[in-house]
């Protein structure tokens, strides 16, 4: 089963979460600062779920508020 992963929310650590999504998603910082101007945003699709636990508590490490469920 595929899984979606999504940015709920982010605290004041935002330099360190730019830096982790740049390193996941393959984005420049302007992209990226993009996105937190419109959470909630869906990061990735299509992973499996071990792969979005993964994400998930990487960016809780840098304040980044997630979601993982199951695609429809």
């Amino acid at each position: 089963r595929m899984y979606e992963l999504k940015l709920v929310g982010h605290g004041h650590k935002d330099e360190d979460l730019i830096q982790a999504l740049q390193h996941i998603l393959a984005l420049n910082r302007n992209q990226v600062k993009q996105m937190l101007a419109e959470v909630p945003v869906t990061l990735l699709t299509g992973i499996t779920r071990k792969k979005a636990e993964m994400l998930s508590a990487q960016l809780s490490l840098h304040d980044g508020v997630t979601e993982y469920n199951p695609m429809q």
